[in-house]
């Protein structure tokens, strides 16, 4: 019993590994191994915050305000020391990328005269074109 037990553990281990071999055999043989280019756009949003810088003079100078766009800067006159301000007003940038992913894909090979077929399509209705062509200036040239 335990003989007949043990054979057939070891014939169903030899099948299986068999079959594991002759999937990946079958792959190498009837499968290509092509790569495909998937495009992905990434789209990404970075905020700038404000930035803020300060600094004193110890000069008598009067108070000035300059605004343009997002920037604001001031010099302010106060007990005697001069404030110099500057702003920047924060900010969104919005930001776009493409990326190419190189990605592995299995193809089915196909016979050879059907994947000369499926490259050069195009000849076969050329050389009929071609025949026809001569056959026309041939027989004009005949009846002449």
């Amino acid at each position: 019993m335990k003989i007949k037990t043990l054979l057939y553990i070891i014939l169903a281990s030899m099948v299986m590994q068999s079959c594991l071999y002759s999937k990946k055999a079958a792959i190498k043989k009837f499968c290509n191994k092509d790569t495909l280019l998937i495009e992905t756009t990434i789209h990404d949003t970075i905020i700038v915050d404000s930035i803020q810088v300060d600094t004193v003079f110890s000069e008598t100078v009067d108070s000035v305000y300059f605004f343009k766009d997002k920037i604001e800067i001031r010099y302010v006159k106060k007990f005697g020391k001069i404030y110099l301000q500057g702003k920047y007003i924060g900010d969104t940038i919005f930001y776009t990328k493409t990326v190419y992913q190189k990605v592995p894909c299995n193809t089915i090979k196909l016979v050879w005269y059907k994947q000369y077929a499926a490259d050069y399509w195009f000849i076969l209705p050329l050389i009929v074109l071609i025949i026809i062509v001569i056959k026309y200036f041939h027989k004009i040239l005949n009846n002449e």
